[in-house]
């Protein structure tokens, strides 16, 4: 008998990205994924009233999957950004001449990003750094700050004296303008909190005996994703030994579940978690009632012995 197979018909496409489907198979709320992919296919965005009448679901239960999808970095508030490729005016190399000579800001933010880069910047590199700066709006200030944190990024990823690409740079720029990062203060903090994660995912990674390799873009959103649920290690490594103990190794989707378990119960911390919830088939111990008082040896007789000399007087 031939085995049944499967494909999608539809002549459309949608682009999902690797990681946001293996952040979607390891949840278990299935209103998040048939709410992600509505979303996914539409060309606008939708309240929760107008996906609650087109899934036809539950008002409260869009409203909860809404806020999963947001913790899991899956959603927004507000529509992000266009690519550059596709949105990037197209700036005439004589307009950013007569700019840099006009606008005494933007003028020095060149000479910044040339020390940064070490090399005079070419025309479209220009044209991109003005994009950044009149296009998105990014200060001279964050502008520089940004590139700075690029280039400690690049060089210890790649190596010392390696430089990030303008390419490189003016992505992580619509990364800011899309999480509205438009001072230096919301820039250091920003930084500060993805130092912070970053060093919180790598002692995970060491804590989960991975040494000799890098995780994966599926494996690092995990880790991101427990973090940013607030879970400390501690309980993520109780959550690694029940997948173990389960399991026999270490099944990413396996222990995905038992943190969101945790999560949707409100248990963060290793006490709450082992007064909150058990492991499979195990049973809490009963607490036993307290003994009864065994009566004194010869208490009975003395009893009875007063009630026969009360009778006898």
């Amino acid at each position: 008998m031939a085995k049944d197979e499967y494909v999608v018909s539809s002549p459309e496409c949608v682009s999902i990205p690797v990681s946001d489907v293996d952040a979607l198979l390891g949840c278990d709320n299935d209103v998040c994924m048939r709410m992600y992919l509505y979303l996914k296919r539409g060309d606008k965005p939708r309240d929760d009233l107008r996906i609650s009448q087109d899934l036809r679901l539950p008002l409260t239960a869009v409203q909860e999957a809404g806020k999963q999808l947001k913790r899991m970095g899956l959603l927004s508030d507000r529509p992000a950004p266009a690519a550059p490729a596709e949105e990037l005016p197209q700036y005439d190399a004589s307009y950013i001449v007569e700019r840099t000579r006009e606008d005494p800001r933007f003028r020095d933010l060149v000479q910044e990003a040339g020390q940064i880069l070490g090399r005079k910047l070419s025309t479209t590199e220009l044209q991109k750094l003005f994009g950044l700066y009149d296009e998105l709006g990014l200060p001279p200030e964050v502008i520089v700050l940004m590139m700075n944190a690029c280039k400690e990024e690049w060089a210890e990823k790649y190596g010392p004296g390696r430089v990030p690409t303008m390419r490189q740079i003016e992505k992580e720029g619509y990364v800011w303008a899309r999480l509205e990062i438009f001072t230096l203060e919301q820039a250091e903090t920003y930084l500060t909190r993805r130092q912070e994660k970053k060093d919180g995912v790598a002692a995970l990674k060491r804590a989960l005996g991975i040494r000799d390799r890098e995780l994966s873009a599926t494996e690092r959103n995990y880790l991101e994703q427990w973090l940013d649920l607030g879970f400390p290690q501690d309980s993520i490594l109780i959550a690694y030994d029940r997948t173990v103990t389960q399991t026999g190794g270490l099944k990413w989707a396996y222990m995905n579940k038992i943190l969101q378990s945790w999560h949707q119960k409100g248990l963060r911390t290793p006490e709450q978690i082992e007064t909150g919830d058990t492991l499979p088939g195990r049973k809490r111990t009963p607490q036993q009632a307290p003994a009864q008082t065994a009566p004194r040896p010869g208490g009975e007789k003395e009893r009875l012995m007063k009630i026969y000399e009360s009778i006898k007087k």
